[in-house]
């Protein structure tokens, strides 16, 4: 009999991928809901802060700054694109002047209430993280909303191309 050669044993690849724990996970839907938790506080706040000028144009108070057109679609072809009075449209609904933000926008009022939303929506979600309970989630509710929000802007950039 010939004694057998033993050596380490050969590990398997799928015991070298290690899976993330429980804590990861948690940390990572923290993150997750806190960066739109902080994206939809930044752009009210930045609603509340800015100012709309005596052409329309939108200018940074104190500073008397004004903000060039971020539209690249009006710039390439001399009209507006479907999301253009937005944020102006977001300044006069923080100001409480309806119908000057309906001037602007009217996909403005399902977009800020969107963006509004996302404030308590995400601070629940990353309480429900903290605490080990899952996610709430509305995938239909969210779709219904999305593609809502992108017909009604689609349908009224149409109206006002073609009513001028």
């Amino acid at each position: 009999m010939s004694p057998s050669v033993s050596g380490p044993e050969p590990v398997p690849v799928a015991a070298a991928v290690v899976a993330p724990t429980t804590s990861d996970l948690v940390r990572e839907r923290i993150r997750y809901h806190g960066v739109y938790l902080l994206l939809a506080v930044v752009v009210l706040g930045l609603a509340l802060f800015l100012r709309i000028g005596p052409q329309d144009q939108v200018v940074v108070p104190g500073l008397n700054l004004t903000l060039p057109e971020a539209c690249a679609y009006r710039k390439l072809f001399g009209i507006g694109c479907p999301g253009c009075g937005m944020t102006r449209g977001f300044i006069s609904l923080t100001r409480g002047r309806w119908q000057q933000a309906w001037d602007y926008n009217p996909g403005v009022y399902l977009m800020f209430f969107l963006v509004a939303v996302q404030i308590p929506y995400r601070a629940i979600q990353i309480g429900r993280a903290r605490l080990g309970r899952p996610e709430w989630r509305h995938p239909t509710l969210s779709a219904v909303l999305v593609c809502g929000l992108v017909l009604g802007l689609i349908g009224q950039w149409l109206v006002r191309m073609f009513a001028s």
